[in-house]
């Protein structure tokens, strides 16, 4: 597999530090009966935690290089389910009742800061509604 490099324009920084990884995944207080929605996955290192932490993952990438990537490496994991979108213009409640995650799920991501005021806008506005 080639390397892929981040792309400045989306603000990427893919997460390779172990000790990184396993301290998000601990901070996030994962547990076994968790949906985690993932924003920003990138190369799904954060992902393989995550996939063994927790019930499933529902990661959601924009960049169109990681998707197939993130399809190969979690074709066997039947937990993990791979949305190729932006999280800014995905229709967030309709996919929460999709999932039925009315009663709760957890979000761990990666993102830029330059977007992390709208997304975090967009989930108080998803917690705050009535399903």
């Amino acid at each position: 597999m080639e390397k892929l490099k981040a792309k400045k324009s989306l603000g990427q920084n893919f997460l390779k530090d172990d000790q990184v990884l396993e301290k998000i995944v601990k901070n996030g207080n994962i547990s076994p009966d968790d949906v985690v929605i993932e924003i920003g996955p990138g190369q799904g290192a954060l992902t393989e935690l995550l996939v063994e932490k927790c019930k499933k993952v529902i990661a959601i990438e924009l960049d169109d290089r990681l998707i197939p990537v993130l399809q190969e490496k979690f074709q066997y994991d039947e937990n993990v389910e791979i949305i190729h979108d932006d999280i800014l213009k995905i229709n967030l409640p309709e996919l929460i009742v999709k999932n039925e995650l009315q009663s709760g799920y957890k979000v761990i991501a990666n993102i830029p800061y330059y977007i992390t005021a709208p997304i975090i806008r967009l989930l108080f506005y998803c917690s705050s509604r009535s399903f």
